[in-house]
């Protein structure tokens, strides 16, 4: 007899999720079988288990017949968009979508009944893709300009050789270069390259963890729009901006397809694609470059108008609405890395070699105005939408009741009761996490002792001699020279027990919190981001070393510190910034909608 039994792929065995299904069909008379359809029943083995643990669940039930027997199966009947299981919630379609391609830096559609089909942002963007991760990231700055600098400059000797032989092989030693990332297409083209150490930025490579990347357009696969939200002159050009500064937040997010539980996390940085996963990047603010001469001039008078006030450079992530933006603020000096783009100067900002950006909001005036109509509120600002929004995509219910439609589909928007103890619930999470360097203090509640002290504190060192041990343990860490705190590998100091870790062999960081393991981006805490990250790895190909020793702060709270000393400051200040995380999302509103 011949079965028909198909499913789609959503369906089908992955690293999330292992289903177990069978068929039953019906047959005609002997000899002559009828076609009929099959019907699918399921069996949900769990999230996330490795290969091992399946094998045993599956081993343990003997047999199709048994777990029959036991009720275990489900019937699956797809919806109309042909999910089989994890099926979306269709009163998600009620909301307002964030944006959609199709709509980027255009008017909003119109559908046939002459209506507006409402988006919230005019533009977004994934994140950088290079094509060549162990290039173009690195945790050196120097290592980094050293490797793109051969790059291409063995580029360009191939690309000269190939222009004139078209039969010349290209160079196949990946210690010199990389085809990866439309290089080969590249320089078939006969496309020159030139390295502009200026290029070299601090990026958000992965949650909580900044790396260096060579932001090169043609060097990279694709920067999307990247360049529209942080911008960048040309080779030798100044930038300037005359409508406030060049600083910018954008609000990171799962994109559709991944099958981690959904995570969105605001950064200030340019972030990769894989930042989150299929990462989609929805930021406050973009930036237009002016071209023609006529608005450049207008540029220039409006330049001047705006510095004799004292405004040209003025902070533009100011105090909106009903809340301000202190949360955001508070930690970070003049040099953060909020702003980490060339502004013009006062001798340079008139010359033929500035670049003038006019700055524009992200979110549109149509969707300002329905959430103004929508809560009968004029004093509401886009600013305080997109802190909303922050709110609304970090909301434990809303990410429990449309987990199914977030991993197909970019986030819609719905319109809660308590609009401004959202805003102020985002805000609050925007602070402690665009500033997540920020909460390395004297009374945090983890802190940093000598490993050999590690035992003396958890059995003696509590209660009433805790005060005592921190002072000593303190001391005993300032005194490290730079090499004790070298990092190979942060581990757990006990397999599967959590409120320790060792940063080495000389360091450990105690008083973990078991709270601060509660918040997590892409299915991991952010402490476990850290020890996942922040490690020494050697690309294989290339010989590559990406070293996390090497690595300096430029800006920020802990600008200044390197390698180790800068890991251990960050690991402590994750430690403390996770579990006030966690208390902000325990205290959000209720989740309810607005009744129309």
């Amino acid at each position: 007899m011949k079965v028909d039994c198909h499913a789609d792929k959503s369906a089908r065995n992955d690293d999330k999720t292992s289903p177990l299904s069978h068929c039953e069909t019906s047959a005609g008379s002997r000899g002559n079988p009828q076609p009929s359809k099959a019907k699918i029943y399921y069996y949900d083995i769990g999230d996330y288990l490795d290969r091992q643990t399946k094998l045993n669940i599956i081993q343990n039930f003997k047999s199709i017949e048994s777990m029959e027997t036991q009720g275990l199966f489900t019937l699956i009947t797809p919806n109309k968009d042909y999910d089989w299981i994890n099926q979306r919630d269709y009163s998600f379609m009620a909301f307002t979508p964030m944006g959609s391609t199709g709509q980027k830096l255009k008017p909003l559609a119109i559908n046939a009944k002459g209506e507006l089909e409402l988006e919230i942002f005019e533009i977004f963007s994934q994140g950088v893709v290079t094509g060549k991760d162990n290039w173009s990231f690195n945790f050196s700055k120097e290592n980094l300009a050293k490797n793109i600098a051969l790059c291409i400059d063995t580029y360009n000797t191939e690309r000269e050789a190939l222009a004139a032989n078209p039969a010349h092989k290209l160079c196949n030693d990946l210690s010199k270069v990389t085809w990866g990332g439309s290089l080969d297409k590249r320089v078939r083209a006969n496309r020159e390259l030139v390295f502009d150490e200026s290029r070299i930025r601090v990026c958000s490579y992965r949650p909580f963890t900044k790396e260096f990347l060579y932001f090169g357009n043609g060097y990279n696969h694709s920067h999307y729009q990247m360049d529209k939200i942080y911008p960048f002159g040309n080779k030798g050009e100044a930038i300037a901006c005359i409508n406030g500064g060049f600083e910018n937040v954008a609000i990171a997010m799962n994109g559709g397809g991944d099958r981690k539980e959904f995570s969105a996390l605001i950064h200030n940085l340019i972030t990769e694609l894989g930042t989150l996963p299929n990462g989609q990047n929805f930021p406050l603010y973009y930036y237009e470059r002016v071209e023609s001469n006529a608005e450049n001039g207008q540029m220039t008078m409006d330049y001047d108008l705006a510095e004799s006030s004292g405004n040209a450079f003025s902070p533009s992530l100011r105090g909106g609405g009903k809340a301000t933006n202190e949360a955001i603020h508070k930690n970070t000096d003049s040099s953060a890395e909020v702003d980490c783009h060339d502004s013009a100067s006062a001798e340079s900002r008139n010359d033929k070699n500035t670049a003038y950006y006019r700055r524009k909001d992200a979110i549109r005036d149509e969707a300002l105005a329905f959430f103004q109509n929508a809560y009968n509120d004029s004093t509401i600002t886009k600013e305080d939408m997109f802190y909303y929004i922050y709110a609304i995509l970090n909301h434990p219910a809303y990410i429990a009741k449309y987990k199914d439609n977030l991993s197909k589909m970019l986030p819609r928007i719905p319109l809660m009761q308590d609009f401004w103890g959202f805003v102020a619930s985002g805000r609050a999470l925007a602070g402690l996490h665009i500033n997540y360097e920020s909460y390395n203090k004297p009374d945090s509640r983890a802190f940093a002792c000598l490993a050999k002290d590690l035992q003396e504190f958890k059995t003696s060192a509590k209660g009433l001699f805790e005060k005592d041990f921190r002072q000593k343990a303190r001391e005993d860490i300032e005194h490290l020279s730079e090499e004790d705190f070298r990092i190979e590998t942060i581990k757990f100091h006990t397999k599967g027990v959590k409120d320790s870790i060792l940063l080495n062999d000389k360091i450990a960081i105690v008083n973990i919190p078991h709270k601060a393991y509660a918040y997590k981006v892409n299915g991991k805490s952010a402490i476990e981001w850290i020890l996942d990250r922040y490690k020494i790895s050697t690309d294989k190909a290339s010989g590559i070393v990406n070293d996390p020793n090497l690595y300096e702060s430029t800006s920020g709270a802990l600008k200044g510190l390197k390698g180790g000393r800068y890991v251990c400051a960050l690991l402590l200040s994750i430690i403390e910034m996770s579990v006030r995380t966690s208390e902000v999302l325990e205290s959000m509103p209720e989740y309810k909608l607005l009744e129309s």
